[in-house]
């Protein structure tokens, strides 16, 4: 299935504030005053690690997952209420979250479900250049 219409809560918070968190549970806290929704949820995830269930998340029951999801849901729908309403105020910003953000968040959506390769030749050779950098830098520093 390939969504074409589509933002993202976290990406436009960046664009708002990039200096506080950008977490859905902050989120929610600092605009929705939603404080401690997913208390059942937690409580029940822990309840589980206690009892050292394998699985921890599959154990909790429906009831409990469902209200914490349709929690998720709902915050996420007000906050790019909220958020979209702030870039109508700003459309320059709104441009350019529509051009860069959005634009790669397709090829990020892609690499997340297909991963990426990783050559370990190169990243070591990285490894020992920024190694010999760092040290380099330590030599000069007071």
């Amino acid at each position: 299935m390939i969504v074409r219409n589509y933002d993202d809560t976290l990406l436009m918070h960046h664009l708002i504030d990039e200096n506080e968190d950008h977490g859905l549970k902050f989120l929610a806290n600092r605009y929705l005053g939603a404080v401690g929704y997913d208390r059942r949820y937690l409580a029940a995830v822990e309840e589980a690690k206690k009892q050292k269930i394998e699985k921890p998340y599959a154990s909790i029951p429906l009831e409990i997952l469902s209200e914490y999801c349709g929690h998720d849901a709902d915050f996420t729908l007000r906050l790019y209420r909220k958020f979209q309403g702030y870039f109508v105020e700003n459309p320059r910003i709104a441009q350019f979250y529509k051009a860069i953000p959005l634009g790669i968040l397709p090829i990020i959506s892609e690499m997340e479900r297909g991963g990426i390769l990783v050559d370990l030749q190169v990243l070591q050779q990285f490894d020992t250049i920024l190694s010999t950098e760092i040290e380099s830098i330590k030599t000069r520093l007071p």
